[in-house]
């Protein structure tokens, strides 16, 4: 009796070791090589996008990912409570300078504006403190655009 016990709690122990965890995907570098903490979601299934949006990756810490393609920047819109982090991630062989863009307003605010452009790996991050929608282009290829919409 007791080896049967055995075999099926070790049958168990191998069938749970065999699902491995998913784990979502986010930057991990700085543009000057400083260490980042990795996207989490250990475990935790991502919601479930509509076919004309995407789920953003979001980082243990809250930090949501904007990633930078050859294609443009995915998401594309992103809506964003008060005070959070937005890390704009170059993954694309273009170069990438984040700056303010509002196309009804040539005189828009400057405050989203990332200093230098980056290569792939480069990123940025900007703390969206004030509530409204914020246009941004990449200033080195200014049809790639998005917004970020904070409530």
């Amino acid at each position: 009796m007791a080896i049967i016990a055995v075999g099926i709690i070790i049958y168990f122990i191998s069938a749970n070791r065999s699902q491995a965890p998913t784990v979502g995907t986010g930057a991990n570098t700085t543009s000057n090589g400083t260490a980042l903490s990795p996207a989490t979601n250990v475990g935790v299934k991502p919601p479930t996008a509509s076919k004309t949006t995407s789920v953003p990756a979001v980082t243990k810490d809250g930090i949501y990912i904007v990633s930078y393609l050859s294609s443009g920047f995915k998401p594309q819109t992103l809506e964003v409570k008060r005070g959070t982090t937005v890390r704009f991630t170059n993954n694309s062989t273009k170069a990438m300078r984040i700056a303010s863009f509002d196309p009804a307003n040539s005189q828009a605010p400057q405050s989203l504006s990332q200093p230098k452009t980056v290569g792939k790996g480069g990123v940025y991050e900007y703390t969206f403190n004030d509530a409204g929608s914020f246009g941004y282009a990449n200033m080195n290829n200014s049809a790639d655009r998005g917004t970020v919409t904070v409530k």
